[in-house]
């Protein structure tokens, strides 16, 4: 008899377990279309965002990534789309909490830890700032892997890293020459008492940009130091014709009126 009532609850617990059973698989069967029509509804958000942002319509472009997130949550491209236009704006909190988002749901995102990285770098938070670069260096389909490195060695450099700095330096001028790089080099050569690798930089700097007022200023401030005047005198009057109105011209003036007369030649 004990053992029929043990029978009977037995069967009364594998009902209940069935019926419960069934309940959750029926929603999970009836989910797929919805979400099906959520993936639509935030591709069709993402779209009008898109085209918003052609318009300039930046509180708009924002309410509808907003809405793609909402509606396909899983969908790392709206996180990381939002978080670009929340940083374009200056929101680094929020763009922080999105770029965290869309790695987490895609790890392989290159570009959201290089976006990181880059919105540490505004917020002068080095330490993270080297860590998600790092991340970004290390992972597949970088784009532009100089400017990459150009970011990791201003990083390097802030927290007085300078030969970690200089190496990245380096790797991105080997990857492609570029002038707002060898600026870069060339003060950290300066700051270093490193002057003839920094003048090296600079004139490298304006061979590829001879119309660099600021690499002319930092030049002629270079040859100044040096006591090469007639050098010096050069490169101000080159900032003076090439940016008369600038900052940088005036003191270029005030330069040229402190310094030796230029030699007379003759009696």
């Amino acid at each position: 008899m004990d053992s029929y009532k043990t029978i009977r609850k037995g069967g009364s617990l594998f009902r209940m377990l069935s019926l419960v059973l069934i309940f959750l698989i029926v929603p999970a069967c009836s989910s797929t279309p919805d979400k099906e029509e959520q993936q639509s509804l935030g591709r069709k958000s993402y779209e009008e965002a898109i085209s918003m942002q052609s318009l300039n319509m930046m509180d708009e472009m924002l309410a509808k990534l907003r809405e793609a997130v909402q509606h396909d949550p899983n969908e790392p491209l709206y996180h990381l789309t939002l978080a670009n236009a929340l940083f374009s704006v200056e929101k680094l909190e929020e763009a922080e909490m999105y770029y965290k988002s869309a790695i987490k749901l895609n790890p392989q995102l290159t570009e959201g830890y290089r976006q990181l990285g880059r919105l540490y770098m505004q917020k002068a938070d080095w330490k993270n700032a080297e860590t998600y670069l790092e991340e970004a260096i290390n992972r597949p389909g970088l784009s532009q892997p100089h400017e990459l490195y150009n970011w990791l060695a201003i990083t390097y450099y802030a927290q007085g890293k300078f030969s970690q700095a200089e190496k990245q330096w380096q790797s991105a001028l080997k990857i492609k020459e570029n002038h707002d790089i060898r600026l870069n080099l060339a003060r950290a050569y300066r700051d270093n008492e490193l002057f003839d690798l920094a003048q090296e930089s600079l004139e490298k700097a304006l061979e590829i940009r001879p119309k660099s007022a600021q690499a002319h200023y930092e030049l002629a401030q270079l040859y100044l130091k040096k006591r090469e005047f007639p050098k010096a005198r050069f490169h101000f009057d080159e900032v003076i014709r090439l940016d008369p109105l600038s900052e940088m011209s005036k003191a270029s003036r005030k330069y040229l009126q402190l310094m030796p007369p230029e030699p007379t030649h003759g009696g």
